[in-house]
């Protein structure tokens, strides 16, 4: 049996697979984080289709060639886990003009010194043939140009492994699951370009990170399918969801519990939750009974009345179809907000009014009465409170967040939104999305679809 066409065609289909998931991750590149990984599995795609081709070559000369291809995409490995981590984690404010400057510059150099490696012997000095072995691989004689791109790109892989274990160790659900997803398809790959760089695996000439790719891709994809690894919101979302005080479910299409944010778990005193595991009407019977008979294809904002924790309250309930970029639909987002003391306060002023009229009608002569304005005042008080502490928690999310009423036009403009776009506040509000933010227009053309 040749060994090494055996290598070099499951090279090339470890790079098929990963062309296969950049393929698969094009329709979602309007996502930062989609389009890195998109770029990460294309640039893997060509480390390991330029392997493949290496081993199937039948001389050093064009061995070399497919070397120099290899590089084209391996330069630029470490930089996309690294940003792609960032991005998935909310981490981008680390990425600084400088660290972005090296991030480019570094993989352009890299590239260029190794097409044009035999002025210089910057990157390697030496190849050869294995000739005593049954795999007939290349033996480099590395050199400084080598090691400093190495050390370079495996500082990023560690900082970035840094970044998604404290990231895992925070986060809970499906994220978490995510999260040991994508650390299992990092890790594994570069475990074995360990090995081989530093010649400790057995076969000493023999690259297996190309196959821990082709491992990493089947991670990946799974993801994808088992745990919508790119069709629910973010990790960074998490700060959000959490800083929401009204309850918030996402249900998937079997109407499988997929995602409760904290305000949920103490609203209907949830101990412990593994997502997927329960479905709606067994976690929220009540609840689902409503969202049931009232969802359909477009949002729809409804009051009902819910018996909690033995209270009866009064709930202002949103459900709407979570759509991915092709417009299928993928879940329902559920949002609830207590409007208890609201309707109470409704229902006191009524009565108020309906008093003075009965008196104002059965007299008959003018009344001239005082009526005390403190509950007023208290309740405007109240209200005044609860719109300083949303706007600080809106201010505070290290995402962009951006409200719109029903014509498109800007409400809310948070601090992270004026520090990304540039745009302050008071120039943003009371006009259109479309006019403000062109790009965001282009990615969701309908925002009033959702309200």
């Amino acid at each position: 049996m040749n060994w090494t066409l055996l290598i070099g065609f499951f090279s090339l289909i470890s790079g098929m697979i990963c062309a296969g998931i950049a393929i698969y991750l094009a329709p979602y590149r309007e996502k930062t984080g989609a389009r890195q990984l998109m770029l990460l599995m294309a640039g893997i795609s060509i480390w390991t289709l330029g392997y493949g081709m290496e081993f199937l070559s039948p001389n050093l000369s064009l061995k070399l060639f497919w070397v120099k291809i290899e590089y084209m995409g391996v330069s630029w490995v470490g930089v996309l886990i690294f940003k792609f981590v960032c991005t998935l984690t909310g981490k981008t404010d680390c990425l600084g003009k400088r660290l972005h400057f090296l991030l480019f510059v570094v993989p352009i150099l890299t590239i260029s010194l190794a097409l044009t490696n035999e002025f210089h012997g910057l990157m390697w000095q030496q190849a050869y043939l294995e000739s005593n072995s049954v795999i007939q691989g290349i033996i480099f004689q590395r050199t400084p140009a080598f090691w400093g791109y190495t050390a370079f790109s495996y500082g990023l892989i560690f900082w970035a492994t840094v970044i998604l274990i404290k990231a895992f160790v925070s986060s809970r659900g499906i994220y978490q699951k995510q999260l040991t997803l994508i650390l299992c398809g990092i890790m594994v790959p570069w475990l074995f370009n360990v090995l081989y760089l530093f010649e400790i695996q057995t076969i000493q000439n023999i690259d297996l990170t190309p196959f821990a790719f082709m491992v990493s891709g089947i991670l990946f994809a799974w993801g994808f399918l088992r745990y919508q690894l790119l069709n629910l919101i973010p990790l960074a979302h998490e700060a959000v969801m959490d800083g929401l005080g009204d309850p918030v479910i996402v249900m998937d299409m079997n109407d499988r519990v997929m995602e409760i944010n904290r305000a949920c778990s103490s609203t209907f005193a949830i101990q412990t939750f593994t997502p997927g595991q329960d479905s709606a009407n067994e976690m929220f019977p009540d609840l689902y009974r409503l969202v049931d008979a009232h969802r359909g294809e477009k949002a729809v904002k409804i009051e009902a009345a819910l018996t909690i924790k033995g209270i009866l309250q009064q709930w202002d309930l949103r459900i709407s179809p979570l759509l991915t970029p092709q417009k299928r639909q993928s879940g329902w987002l559920i949002v609830l907000r207590d409007i208890t003391q609201h309707k109470q306060s409704e229902a006191a002023l009524r009565k108020s009014e309906e008093k003075h009229r009965t008196m104002l009608e059965a007299s008959p002569t003018p009344i001239v009465y005082y009526t005390d304005i403190t509950r007023i005042r208290k309740v405007e008080q109240e209200l005044r409170f609860a719109r300083d502490s949303v706007k600080s928690i809106i201010n505070s999310m290290p995402s962009i967040l951006i409200g719109v009423d029903d014509k498109a036009m800007i409400t809310q403009w948070n601090i992270e939104a004026e520090n990304i776009t540039g745009i302050p506040a008071d120039h943003a509000r009371g006009k259109s999305l479309a006019t403000v933010f062109p790009r965001l227009a282009g990615i969701i053309p309908n925002p009033t679809g959702a309200l």
